[in-house]
C-alpha cells in the first residue's frame, strides 16, 4: 500500500512526510511493532531495483517518508 500511494502523481513532499508521522505514530502506540516495520522495509528494499523501473523517484520519495527516522 505504501509503494502505492508514495508515487502517486498527486501525493508531494508534505504528504509522504505526513505518512511517515503516522508510521511513527503508529509504532508508538504498539499498532504496529518495529520487528513488523523493519521486516516490511527489507521486503520494500529487495523489491525497490525492480520498482524504480516504474518510479525514476522512487528513493527521493523514500527519504521524504522516512525522513528522520532512519
Amino acid at each position: 500500500i505504501m509503494t502505492d500511494y508514495l508515487h502517486l502523481r498527486h501525493i508531494g513532499k508534505l504528504q509522504r512526510r505526513y505518512l511517515g508521522n503516522v508510521v511513527v505514530y503508529l509504532i508508538h502506540s504498539n499498532f504496529i511493532s518495529v520487528k513488523h516495520f523493519k521486516l516490511a522495509y527489507k521486503h520494500f528494499c529487495e523489491i525497490a531495483s525492480d520498482l524504480s523501473v516504474d518510479i525514476p523517484n522512487l528513493w527521493e520519495y523514500i527519504i521524504q517518508f522516512t525522513g528522520n527516522y532512519v
